[in-house]
């Protein structure tokens, strides 16, 4: 798993996340896959998600985004709270993990993240150009 326990120390007690995520490693690890997508989703535009939660040096890992997931992921396992519990203060910063995400995305916020390597200096639009000339040929 990309996050570690002690990730979530200053965020949630243990023994509430053993709650939340019913004292089972399967429950947490499908809610933080769905958070690592998720996050991916801002990110997969300007940032190589791959070389961020794939092939990551857990001793280099981007402590602001550590915490972004780590409240995405608490989201999850919230959700599934009889009665919401604790979703008021959960909301909250779930929906500042995606503002600061939404940042990041628009260029507004710079983070030290590995952008995708371009083969080109130009952006692609997806749409092809033709420059030949056209035929003037009457059949």
């Amino acid at each position: 798993m990309w996050l570690k326990t002690e990730d979530y120390r200053p965020y949630i007690g243990e023994r509430i996340l053993a709650l939340v995520s019913e004292a089972d490693d399967v429950v947490r690890a499908m809610a933080e896959n769905a958070a690592i997508e998720e996050v991916s989703g801002y990110l997969r535009a300007k940032y190589d998600t791959k070389k961020i939660f794939e092939e990551y040096d857990p001793e280099r890992r981007n402590p602001m985004l550590i915490q972004v997931l780590v409240h995405v992921t608490l989201n999850n396992l919230y959700a599934s709270m009889p009665n919401k519990l604790g979703a008021e203060a959960r909301s909250e910063r779930y929906e500042s993990a995606i503002a600061w995400l939404s940042e990041v995305r628009d260029g507004r916020l710079q983070v030290d993240l590995p952008l995708i390597e371009s083969d080109t200096d130009k952006p692609h639009n997806g749409f092809a150009v033709n420059m030949m000339k056209k035929n003037r040929y009457q059949w």
